[in-house]
């Protein structure tokens, strides 16, 4: 039922996904894996599946006899139409790319692993004197070390790829020792992870509340050492992006057919009805508007309010004032709402 009623906009048009599962909904990634593993458990039922075939999401990596590649192909691709496997094999060189390594047949027919990189690679990234946290300039190059220190590479491979993450920090403005500095904090993770009998007991640990702020250099270490103490973990957040800059690129809603919180107003007082919804607002006010023809206050506040207090709010004095899909959010906006409403109310009253 969820997968059948899948359906997308672009510009002021609906579509319907009729075959496969759409990009963004929460059930594809595990719809996906459940097809693929029965996919995957029929063709071994049957004796078809090759004997090496290591799968991760959606590449496989396949060791098959070179006479029977295009036979294994034709078996994948006929079982349903709608999805076409493709085929990659090695080079004349006997490499082979998969995922992040490159395979390649040494001499005695074992196989050599490598890091693989594309030929577009720059060697960038977040430059040393960016305006950036420590941890953020880093974590390109813990990811790098980490990959180095827990692959199994020839001696010849390890080194050529230390070479790079040296010369990479070097492009990038970081000091020399660095590299050697996080390979030696990763070794020691690991020979005392490998070495050591003791592990942590089962003891309940506190729940940290992260806080996203910009980040500031001057004040932020002082300030994240004293949210530390209250269990808050500072996130650093950066509002300057060029999606903010350029804008969306989805078809414009209009406010009126948007959820959130809205304020309707009685054109002979002034005064304001603030409400909630999780619908349009068009939907909820004539659902309001209902209520008032019916005398249902005990449905609708401001039907109540109409009734007793004899005031007349029109539809063209509706709008949206906030729209905020996190509920917690959305009610302290509405609480603000309010009590700048009752403020000015109270300035104007004298």
């Amino acid at each position: 039922m969820c997968m059948d009623h899948s359906y997308f906009q672009f510009l002021d048009s609906f579509y319907h996904v009729s075959i496969g599962t759409n990009m963004g909904n929460p059930l594809s990634p595990l719809i996906s894996e459940l097809f693929m593993s029965a996919f995957e458990r029929k063709l071994k039922q049957e004796n078809l599946l090759p004997r090496i075939w290591w799968r991760y999401v959606d590449d496989v990596f396949a060791i098959i006899k070179k006479d029977e590649i295009d036979s294994v192909l034709n078996v994948l691709n006929n079982r349903f139409d709608s999805i076409k496997f493709t085929c990659e094999k090695e080079n004349d060189k006997c490499k082979l790319s998969f995922l992040d390594i490159e395979l390649s047949t040494s001499v005695d027919n074992k196989i050599d692993i490598a890091i693989y990189h594309k030929p577009t690679d720059t060697l960038r990234t977040i430059t040393s004197d960016s305006n950036c946290s420590m941890q953020h300039k880093l974590a390109a190059y813990h990811s790098m070390v980490h990959r180095l220190c827990r692959m199994k590479l020839s001696a010849q491979n390890y080194m050529t790829e230390y070479a790079r993450i040296k010369q990479m920090a070097k492009i990038n403005g970081f000091k020399g020792d660095l590299v050697d500095v996080l390979i030696k904090k990763h070794l020691d993770k690991i020979n005392k992870f490998n070495l050591s009998t003791l592990f942590s007991q089962n003891t309940p640990e506190v729940e940290r509340v992260r806080v996203g702020l910009p980040y500031i250099p001057q004040i932020m270490k002082k300030i994240k050492n004293k949210f530390r103490e209250y269990n808050l973990t500072i996130v650093y957040t950066n509002q300057t992006k060029i999606m903010n800059l350029l804008g969306s690129t989805k078809d414009t809603i209009d406010s009126l057919h948007k959820s959130g919180i809205y304020a309707i107003q009685c054109p002979v007082c002034m005064c304001e009805y603030i409400g909630q919804t999780k619908r349009n607002i068009s939907v909820r006010f004539r659902e309001h508007c209902l209520c008032i023809k019916n005398k249902q206050g005990y449905r609708s506040a401001l039907a109540f309010i109409t009734c007793i207090e004899q005031r007349s709010f029109e539809y063209r004095h509706k709008q949206l004032t906030a729209g905020e899909r996190d509920r917690r959010r959305a009610q302290i906006r509405r609480i603000r709402k309010l009590l700048y409403s009752e403020e000015q109310q109270r300035i104007e009253s004298g």
